[in-house]
């Protein structure tokens, strides 16, 4: 069950910057459970009664009783999930780029005034849409648009490392020529030269299995999605709830075990992983192609809503509803029940 329920009062949520997050979290990991620099590239899936070994770039090898792949949305675990030959293995672009800068507050003020700059808007319109909001203790802006990007970035296949280009400020004058003058007048304060990410996610081809044998996905790993519902990283918090809570259970029922094995254990990670694997790739796959939709609402694409903003807002905070007022409890409920299930089946 959750630590604790926090109360974040009348604005409804609190955020953070993710170092400060990771910082905080990193605390709690033994400084010996920790490698850096190495590249996974094969897992061997043992018999039962064997470990996991795992297969390092530079030759070296390590075993696990089970390898959890959280390594993003190029991760080679997802690849050995579901093969080098399922194009679900792959991310593909979602043919949409954020041009994005970093402007200094005191100039986004002079441009736009006090409450557009330290306060965080979203300006819609055909075919793109522009966010700015306060970074730093609101010494500085950060603004991105979103437009259509003809790139075929998928052609680059793994040779695209960092999915970035630069471009001008002048490129990014041109896409929103026709917008108004508060859009206006930040595009003018933009440097120079500006970068264009390209995004990328697993909409396209979908996972259909987060787990095989004792490999499992979790986040952006599993199900990687357009940053248009600002939900990713939490996505990937419940996985880690759920994986957490699964293993918890079935170290419990290990522990109680007159004399258990490791084809025991095995088999208790295996029913973990199942249950896993029927309660989250619901709600992750919705969020995938859900924050697809978001985009088309903000760019008035969306069949259902289009430029009708009354319909617009409601469809966006039903979908925004869907992940603030998840019920995390029946989620533990429904991942008990089905690990139940599932160890009844193998012990």
């Amino acid at each position: 069950m959750p630590l604790y329920n926090l109360d974040t009062g009348h604005e409804g949520f609190v955020g953070c910057h993710r170092a400060h997050l990771l910082d905080e979290l990193v605390k709690f990991i033994p400084e010996d459970a920790v490698k850096f620099r190495k590249k996974l590239v094969n897992v061997t899936d043992q018999e039962k009664g064997e470990k996991v070994l795992l297969h390092f770039q530079d030759g070296t090898t390590s075993s696990a009783d089970v390898v959890i792949g959280c390594d993003g949305i190029k991760s080679k675990v997802r690849q050995l999930v579901l093969g080098p030959d399922s194009p679900a293995a792959y991310p593909n672009s979602s043919h949409k780029v954020p041009y994005r800068a970093l402007i200094p507050m005191d100039r986004a003020i002079a441009a736009v005034g006090s409450f557009k700059a330290f306060n965080e808007h979203c300006h819609t319109g055909p075919g793109a849409h522009v966010l700015h909001f306060p970074l730093v203790a609101g010494t500085i802006l950060n603004f991105v648009a979103f437009a259509d990007d003809t790139t075929d970035w998928d052609s680059m296949g793994e040779g695209v490392a960092n999915m970035t280009s630069p471009t001008t400020r002048e490129e990014v004058a041109a896409v929103f020529q026709d917008w108004g003058p508060t859009v206006k007048n930040l595009i003018n304060l933009l440097p120079d030269e500006v970068t264009k990410w390209a995004i990328f996610d697993t909409y396209d081809y979908p996972a259909p299995t987060f787990v095989k044998g004792r490999l499992c996905l979790a986040g952006d790993a599993a199900h990687a999605s357009t940053p248009h519902h600002g939900a990713g990283a939490g996505m990937g918090v419940e996985d880690a709830l759920a994986l957490a809570t699964l293993l918890h259970k079935g170290t419990k029922i290990l522990q109680g075990l007159p004399s258990p094995r490791q084809c025991d254990k095995s088999s208790l990670l295996e029913a973990t992983f199942r249950a896993y694997d029927i309660v989250r790739p619901p709600r992750g796959k919705w969020m995938v192609k859900s924050s697809r939709d978001v985009c088309e609402i903000y760019e008035w694409n969306h069949p259902d809503t289009m430029r009708d903003w009354e319909k617009c807002l409601k469809d966006l905070t039903e979908r925004s509803r869907k992940i603030w007022d998840y019920d995390i409890e029946g989620m533990i409920s429904q991942l008990e029940g089905e690990f139940a299930n599932q160890v009844q089946s193998r012990l």
